[in-house]
């Protein structure tokens, strides 16, 4: 936990939180989101944790991938495709807002990604082992 704990409460600036999430995210380390009764997410707390998230990391170009696990989100950056590419696109059309979008994006990067494929990406094949 960051912050100074006061009365068994921490107090934290949600700036300098967010910035902590950034680093660690993209130094490669997992962010686990669970609620505090332990009872599953709903969909639009997942929604709203992707869409903060995504706002928080749309200046690395990198999209995030997420999955459950026992109740909990888990997040991290997918450094696997290449920044500012058609993935990454993707995701933050879903989850950045539209001037986010503009601001990590060319105007002629987007065009270009809308008119292949219609904005769909094709799976890759999985790595021989």
């Amino acid at each position: 936990m960051f912050g100074e704990p006061i009365l068994g409460i921490t107090l934290v600036s949600l700036d300098d939180l967010a910035d902590v999430i950034y680093d660690y995210l993209f130094e490669g380390y997992e962010m686990w989101v669970r609620r505090r009764d332990r009872q599953p997410l709903t969909h639009m707390e997942i929604d709203y944790v992707l869409r903060e998230e995504a706002q928080n990391m749309a200046e690395d170009g990198y999209p995030l991938k997420w999955r459950m696990l026992k109740d909990a989100l888990v997040l991290y950056q997918d450094q696997s495709v290449p920044p500012f590419g058609k993935v990454a696109y993707l995701f933050y059309k879903k989850y950045a807002s539209q001037n986010e979008l503009r601001e990590s994006f060319f105007p002629s990067q987007m065009k270009r990604f809308e008119a292949s494929g219609k904005g769909k990406v094709k799976p890759r094949p999985a790595k021989k082992k």
